[in-house]
């Protein structure tokens, strides 16, 4: 699925986020999010899930020919980030349940597939709560690379994961990419080595 922005811009009381951005990030690309903490990219994220609502300019979804209303993207979309809230008074195989019954997962995975990919069947019946933040990440993960969407929007994604973890997610989303529009935001290369395409969010800032 396409993602085209148009003169996007973003700004919270008088101060732009970002500004003047006009891209359009083609089916099945890869895209890395560019730029130092605190410079606007996951602001950027949000704005292309259409969970954050420009200040101006457009973003818009093509799938072929068609447009797919920004009402409906949230369905095709698998979406992590650090920030992002998991159910914590479930258990870890009663959040995939519960997940899947709004997105449903890849042809050829379902909950213990997932459970066995995560290594986590020992930990099938702990509350979410308990995980580790380096095992929280990986649920997360999980639920947004292991859905059926067609756009792969991934915020700083080896936040908390070890060494070996770095490893496992990149081995996830090798695996399990399947062609989808990719969207990482990160200033670790390690998290984006895979993207053929950079977008410097610096280049989109107001200088006073």
């Amino acid at each position: 699925m396409k993602i085209s922005l148009h003169n996007a811009g973003k700004r919270y009381n008088r101060e732009w986020i970002f500004r003047g951005l006009t891209n359009e990030l083609e089916a099945g690309g890869s895209y890395a999010l560019l730029g130092p903490n605190g410079s606007g990219k996951s602001t950027l994220l949000k704005a292309l899930s259409a969970y954050l609502r420009l200040s101006e300019g457009t973003v818009s979804y093509h799938d072929g020919d068609n447009e797919v209303d920004n009402e409906h993207i949230a369905r095709h979309i698998g979406f992590s980030a650090p920030y992002m809230e998991l159910i914590e008074e479930l258990s870890v195989r009663e959040h995939l349940f519960f997940h899947q019954r709004f997105k449903p997962f890849l042809e050829g995975l379902d909950v213990d597939s997932c459970l066995a990919y995560l290594g986590f069947e020992r930990h099938r019946d702990k509350a979410v709560k308990s995980l580790s933040s380096g095992m929280k990440q990986r649920l997360k993960l999980m639920l947004a690379i292991g859905s059926r969407s067609r756009i792969l929007l991934l915020d700083e994604p080896a936040t908390n994961l070890d060494s070996e973890g770095v490893q496992w997610y990149h081995r996830l989303l090798s695996r399990y990419r399947n062609g989808r529009t990719l969207v990482i935001a990160s200033n670790r290369e390690d998290e984006y080595v895979m993207c053929k395409h950079y977008i410097q969010i610096e280049d989109y800032k107001v200088r006073k």
